[in-house]
């Protein structure tokens, strides 16, 4: 059995070389993914599939390039992992997405059952994802 910290790192490793299935198949199909914004069109609270589909559709096609996760801090309690990360990633319209990320993660039995993501909302929205 992994430590839930190694788990989440893994989740990071594999968004971080597009392998997106891979990462989102860490997580348990029920799992609870909650993105922050309630005025943002794609904040909520989503199972594995539904936060697979939003990235899929919303996020990757306002990206020119691959999103880029930089774990800046993590400190780990038990099944929970908080992760403090700089997410980038260069826009269809030239810009560059340049963002501060919380996460917070729970692992059990060395699947991911809940992600909260706590990010500025309005440069996200402004920049991605409308």
């Amino acid at each position: 059995m992994s430590a839930p910290a190694e788990v989440v790192a893994a989740f990071f490793d594999d968004v971080n070389a597009g392998e997106f299935g891979s990462a989102f198949g860490r997580m348990a199909p029920d799992a609870e993914f909650w993105i922050a914004g309630r005025e943002w069109s794609v904040g909520g609270t989503y199972d594995r599939d539904g936060a697979l589909a939003v990235v899929g559709s919303r996020i990757g096609p306002a990206l020119a390039g691959p999103l880029q996760i930089a774990v800046r801090g993590v400190t780990a309690d038990g099944e929970r992992v908080a992760v403090e990360a700089d997410v980038t990633a260069p826009t269809r319209d030239g810009r560059r997405y340049e963002n501060q990320y919380h996460f917070l993660f729970v692992v059990r039995d060395d699947v991911i059952v809940t992600v909260k993501e706590y990010q500025d909302t309005l440069h996200a929205s402004l920049l991605i994802c409308p």
